[in-house]
């Protein structure tokens, strides 16, 4: 069974520091497919849609993105 890369956002409330940034403690989860095959890059591509605004309606006031690539099973 082929991986599949993902591109995770966790969207977190500003107060919390980055690191503390987690599953457990994100307000919302985002999983986007990745384009890529290497994981650095599907953290860029994260940071690049946020950067687009593209993300905006996802990221409410007062949040900020912390993105994690995570492999699956397809």
């Amino acid at each position: 069974m082929p991986m599949l890369l993902l591109t995770v956002v966790l969207v977190c409330p500003v107060e919390l520091a980055i690191q503390d940034c987690t599953r457990n403690t994100a307000l919302d989860v985002i999983p986007r497919p990745c384009s890529s095959a290497i994981p650095s890059a599907c953290l860029a591509e994260g940071e690049a849609l946020v950067a687009s605004g593209a993300m905006r309606d996802f990221l409410p006031a007062g949040t900020r993105p912390r993105f994690l690539a995570e492999r699956r099973r397809d």
